[in-house]
């Protein structure tokens, strides 16, 4: 046989192999890391999901709680009165939190009043299915079925402000959770969901979330079981997955752009057979070691440009891709959407993380709880919209005089936590203080009707503290703080009546 026929035979035969080889390398390890990555933003999507649910469900906790713990309440609970009702429970207030049902219990567990949302009007009377039920998950979220609809509740026993009297009585916030919540949460998430119900009963809490594999999609059944009936309500996730096709036909691409390019190479440069087989050996080896090592940073080494350098750009430029891809995902689960700031999750692992580090790298660390004064206000006269700016407004005053290691998170509503890592007490509240001056220069500059103030408490790690105990710790500090500035504005109020009085 001719050295050319060999040649031939040879380049066809290596050729066969060398596409079964990459063709195996690709769809095991490459591949792969597209239905990690796939699987990694459908988890990620879960999360957020869970979060945006978790945030529907206990829209209104903070003001329950508000209203649970406050003097009024406790007051008319052993004497009810009109004035309380009038001046509490109004149209607005129920459609602007979104509510359909409040109801209040007295100390002996019987319903004092019970209103409803009808109309666009607050209506004296709540069904005794609902009452009945509720009564019996005290301090509780829950979801109940009711007339064919799903109805979420949330309950607080009632005691004083200062939370000294013993909790008595029960005040409960209930809406009927429909399709028009869910196409909220799916509008801000752009994820495909829908409300459904399961005919399959409720039997354990592994039942919570049920996921299901398509060929070209999966799918997760996030179920809340009714609290009076062995059945559950769902929201259905649909996942497309469209990186893993993508991933797919990046891998073909590949594929047949390497196959071309090894054939015009092997055919016309004879004499570099060996040497471009080396150069093949060692792109193998350093894509199995990026493979089996998961670095997603490791790059292939373009020096000469030839076919196999495209190659290896072609799987740079995938890398690059998956990298961007895996940035976006860690952004989405790390930032907060509306502030820009860490979110709750990351913001306790960098305070953990910093407490580790305590005695070693540092030996002061003080924390900083803020809430913000009166968004519930804001909201109720001026729009959600107005809030939301309020709560931007704010936190991006506190970021802007903390240092670059110093932290920020928001922990959920209007409520934020600030970290600083070797800093004391005096000079955290230092910083916040004038922040807190910025805000009302801002106020004044803007001419904001609304009041713009925060409550603040803070916090000296001691060494030993667990997390929660610190939090904790800050957490009661503002509220102290908090209780202060009411009482302020009340004595305020009260001297500006007097003058005017007089």
């Amino acid at each position: 046989m001719r050295i050319r026929s060999k040649l031939a035979v040879f380049i066809g035969i290596y050729i066969i192999i060398w596409i079964a080889a990459m063709g195996t390398i690709f769809n095991s390890i490459a591949i792969r890391g597209y239905d990690i990555l796939e699987e990694e933003s459908f988890k990620a999507n879960i999360k957020r999901l869970q979060g945006a649910t978790d945030d529907l469900v206990r829209k209104s906790d903070s003001i329950l709680t508000d209203w649970a713990n406050w003097d009024d309440t406790y007051a008319y609970i052993h004497a009810p009165t009109d004035k309380y009702v009038e001046s509490n429970v109004s149209s607005g207030f129920m459609r602007d939190i979104g509510l359909d049902y409040v109801l209040i219990y007295g100390p002996d567990q019987r319903l004092i009043r019970g209103f409803k949302y009808q109309d666009g009007k607050v209506v004296d009377g709540v069904p005794d299915a609902i009452a009945s039920t509720i009564i019996h998950h005290k301090n509780q979220t829950n979801v109940m079925l009711h007339k064919g609809k799903p109805l979420v509740f949330s309950t607080k026993q009632i005691t004083t402000t200062d939370e000294s009297a013993p909790r008595k009585g029960l005040l409960v916030f209930a809406f009927y959770l429909d399709r028009d919540h869910v196409k909220e949460i799916q509008d801000r998430l752009e994820l495909d969901i829908e409300l459904v119900s399961v005919s399959e009963k409720f039997l354990s809490p592994d039942q919570s979330l049920q996921i299901y594999e398509h060929e070209t999609f999966k799918t997760a059944l996030f179920r809340y079981p009714y609290v009076n009936d062995p059945h559950s309500v769902a929201l259905q996730f649909r996942h497309p997955l469209d990186i893993l096709a993508l991933g797919k036909k990046t891998m073909r691409e590949v594929m047949v752009a390497s196959v071309i390019a090894f054939i015009i190479i092997s055919t016309i440069l004879y004499i570099f057979v060996k040497r471009m087989l080396d150069r093949v050996k060692n792109l193998s080896a350093n894509v199995d070691m990026i493979a089996h090592e998961r670095d997603l940073s490791l790059r292939l080494k373009t020096e000469e440009n030839d076919e196999i350098t495209s190659l290896a750009m072609d799987i740079n430029l995938m890398l690059d891709r998956i990298e961007i891809m895996n940035k976006q995902i860690t952004e989405y689960a790390t930032i907060d959407v509306l502030t820009g700031v860490y979110n709750r999750r990351v913001g306790f692992e960098k305070l953990e993380d910093l407490i580790g580090k305590f005695g070693q790298a540092f030996n002061l660390l003080t924390i900083c709880y803020i809430d913000i004064n009166n968004l519930k206000l804001i909201n109720d006269t001026q729009g959600h919209s107005y809030g939301d700016v309020l709560i931007k407004t704010v936190s991006e005053t506190v970021e802007k005089h903390i240092k670059d290691w110093e932290i920020i998170c928001r922990l959920g509503g209007d409520e934020f936590l600030v970290i600083f890592p070797g800093a004391s007490v005096e000079e955290a509240r230092l910083k916040i203080k004038k922040a807190e001056e910025e805000l009302k220069l801002y106020q004044m500059k803007k001419n904001i009707q609304y009041p713009i103030s925060i409550s603040k408490g803070f916090a000296s790690y001691d060494g030993t503290q667990s997390i929660q105990a610190f939090i904790e710790e800050a957490d009661q500090a503002m509220y102290k703080d908090k209780k202060k500035n009411k009482n302020r504005r009340v004595s305020d109020r009260q001297i500006s009546e007097a003058d005017t009085d007089n």
